[in-house]
């Protein structure tokens, strides 16, 4: 795993990068060179002991009344390591309502 500057990342990633800018999450570079945000260790030591797939977490961030622009929802995508490539696909390719997304000051 290496840490890599935003700057590094690919252009098609900067509406993301853009949108996502409020806070000092890092992107790593795994050991197949894809692009992620930089897992936080303690979730991912949770969630694989509890071997929860993203979907329980998804279902119950829906069932508490967040949704895709709920920075809750952004942050744990975040947390747990998700790659920039599905991270863009499931905020703003597949997210009807992605124009409406305001980062955190």
């Amino acid at each position: 795993m290496t840490i890599i500057p935003r700057s590094d990342v690919s252009p098609f990633f900067n509406e993301v990068l853009a949108n996502e800018s409020h806070h000092n999450h890092e992107l790593i570079k795994d050991h197949l060179g894809i692009v992620r945000w930089r897992p936080n260790e303690k979730l991912s030591t949770y969630r694989d002991k509890m071997e929860l797939p993203i979907g329980y977490f998804v279902e119950f961030l829906t069932a508490t009344g967040y949704n895709k622009n709920s920075e809750v929802y952004r942050k744990l995508y975040r947390d747990i390591g998700y790659d920039l490539e599905g991270y863009w696909e499931v905020f703003y390719c597949n997210n009807d309502e992605s124009d409406s997304y305001n980062q955190p000051k």
